[in-house]
């Protein structure tokens, strides 16, 4: 459960880096047949497609002035959380501008609930 926290923390540190003042965070939770997913949007710039294969990789960060705090490891961290229980990640941009990031992490076999370490 205790990478699950820190998935959360940095989920949402990164949305509200990327975020306008007094922007909306939107967090949605979906129940699929074998696995739960995990929706986060910002109203931030989106992410540019020639950098959405790169977000995921150490020390890499979007802002190419590192004018926002960070080092470029929370996205990193997530990918590796999210890849340990199994499940997938993904960033895409909203039709109406910012970024949406959906997490799939599946359920246990035969259970209605995930497992989350």
């Amino acid at each position: 459960m205790k990478d699950f926290y820190a998935y959360l923390d940095k989920s949402f540190d990164n949305a509200i880096k990327f975020s306008p003042s007094k922007g909306t965070i939107t967090m949605f939770l979906k129940q699929e047949q074998d696995s739960v997913k995990f929706i986060l949007e910002d109203e931030g710039p989106g992410i540019e497609d020639d950098v959405k294969s790169r977000i995921f990789d150490k020390f890499y960060q979007v802002d190419g002035s590192h004018k926002a705090e960070g080092n470029g490891l929370g996205l990193a961290l997530v990918k590796r959380i999210v890849d340990s229980a199994g499940g997938t990640i993904k960033a895409e941009n909203r039709e109406y501008g910012g970024c949406r990031f959906v997490i799939e992490l599946p359920k246990q076999k035969d259970e209605d609930y995930i497992v989350l370490r």
